[in-house]
């Protein structure tokens, strides 16, 4: 007995669009996308901003960011059993505050199990910033922000493009949809017989709404320096080319103000480290703002020897 074969079934207009065919009716989940990009951009930027040295090796600077980032503070700490050997977690008040808003007992705390009891003998508790707070807030409502520019512009462009209406005797229908399809393809000439552009009508649908894509490509950019200036990120508005030096620096003096509210709390942090537990540690530890210095370094190396080169070569 042969094996049985099947006919495939063409395929419904939903299984075309799950398969990445235009569809519409996707208003949802096109506005979840964008906000799922503008926010995975806006948290990558967040938690590349510090660079953290001479961090111990069980220590992990990615997630000490990330414990700072969504909750405000984080602590680096060793367990009594292990003196010296320090991990940077999460962080859990197990105690009141003092008259200074610090606990005086904690936890290292892990979402595995992991957890060991913290005090100003084993550790240091960080704070994300001087207002203590944590940033996710503002990256939230900024992903919001650009998303629904994002959209407005999506929707903006949709209504510039100006459909017609094809009215066509009944029993030619087929012959209409074949003129659609003649002229979206660019057709240079199409063949029709006598009488046959007397028996349609066409009527073009403007809806009248005006195309602001400068206005809202403006008002995108900004709201990004504006993310930028909330995460203490030196950048310059539209126009900014055109003002003085002196402008230019009074604009960036707050940017500049709240990047120092987050790099003084790491470096107090790692003052009381390395005071408090100089014993336990080979350098200093220290944080900065992170720059791609490897890249400039080797551009700067590669320049060299091309010019040395090209004068050997004279």
């Amino acid at each position: 007995m042969g094996r049985k074969r099947t006919h495939k079934r063409p395929l419904t207009r939903a299984e075309l669009g799950e398969r990445g065919a235009p569809m519409w009716q996707q208003s949802e989940a096109l506005n979840s996308q964008a906000y799922s990009m503008a926010y995975s951009q806006m948290l990558n930027i967040a938690l590349s901003r510090f660079k953290w040295l001479n961090l111990p090796k069980t220590c992990n600077a990615w997630f000490l960011e990330y414990n700072l980032l969504y909750f405000g503070y984080a602590t680096i700490a060793f367990p009594h059993s292990k003196p010296g050997v320090f991990f940077s977690t999460q962080a859990v008040t197990t105690s009141n505050f003092n008259v200074y808003y610090k606990p005086k007992k904690w936890d290292s705390y892990g979402i595995n199990g992991w957890r060991f009891p913290v005090n100003n003998s084993n550790g240091v508790f960080i704070y994300a910033n001087r207002a203590r707070t944590p940033l996710i807030p503002t990256i939230e409502f900024f992903a919001h922000e650009i998303e629904d520019l994002y959209m407005t512009r999506r929707q903006n462009r949709f209504n510039q493009k100006t459909p017609f209406i094809l009215e066509v005797p009944a029993g030619q229908q087929t012959a209409g949809v074949n003129v659609i399809k003649q002229i979206s393809g660019g057709e240079m000439a199409i063949m029709a017989t006598p009488g046959f552009t007397d028996s349609m009508k066409a009527n073009v649908l403007k809806t009248n709404v005006e195309y602001i894509g400068m206005e809202l490509q403006n008002d995108i950019q900004n709201t990004w320096n504006a993310f930028y200036q909330s995460l203490g990120i030196k950048n310059l508005p539209l126009k900014m080319e055109r003002q003085t030096a002196d402008e230019i620096n009074d604009y960036g003096e707050p940017t500049d103000l709240r990047a120092l509210s987050e790099l003084e709390e790491r470096r107090a942090a790692c003052d009381i480290l390395n005071t408090r537990f100089r014993k336990y540690l080979k350098e200093p530890i220290q944080v900065v703002w992170n720059e791609d210095n490897v890249s400039r370094n080797y551009a700067y190396l590669t320049d060299i020897e091309r010019m040395n080169d090209n004068d050997h070569a004279e």
